[in-house]
């Protein structure tokens, strides 16, 4: 159990809505820690990609609004939580997709990147992160109406 809490920080400051993208992100640790009986969370992909996704504020903060509004609905009154765990390796095999394309121009020195110069950077990325959680949307067929999917795309990061 040692391992799975060396995934998060002793002191974590988030919002309300991030919390069940963390309780399935531990989840998914601890059964991955389960099988391996190894410490080697470090090593392992999902755990990266989910770390990286949240330090980048071009990702975090649409991504935890998109999972709380559109993924954990689905799977929250599963004990288990095994279907949410897919569902979040699903997200996190997107996400990898999204920031090691050369167009999003991550950064692991400056994962935020922040910078009022870099306004087409920023668009860019933008549209980037609306086309990878469309390919989620799909992927775990969830249904969403053109509407709702076009309210989702005009959320700014």
């Amino acid at each position: 159990r040692r391992c799975v809490q060396e995934t998060v920080p002793d002191l974590i400051l988030l919002k309300r809505n991030a919390l069940p993208l963390i309780v399935i992100y531990r989840e998914y640790a601890a059964k991955k820690y389960a099988e391996e009986r190894q410490p080697i969370l470090e090593s392992d992909l999902v755990v990266k990609i989910f770390r990286r996704s949240m330090d980048c504020p071009d990702i975090s903060d649409k991504f935890i609004n998109f999972f709380y509004n559109y993924i954990w609905p689905r799977f929250k009154k599963d004990k288990t939580h095994d279907a949410a765990i897919e569902a979040f390796k699903v997200c996190m095999d997107e996400l990898y997709l999204l920031i090691s394309g050369v167009d999003f121009a991550y950064s692991m020195s400056d994962p935020t990147d922040q910078n009022s110069a870099k306004k087409d950077l920023a668009n860019k990325r933008v549209k980037l992160l609306n086309n990878t959680l469309d390919r989620i949307i799909n992927q775990l067929r969830i249904n969403i109406d053109e509407a709702t999917k076009f309210k989702l795309s005009l959320i700014h990061i």
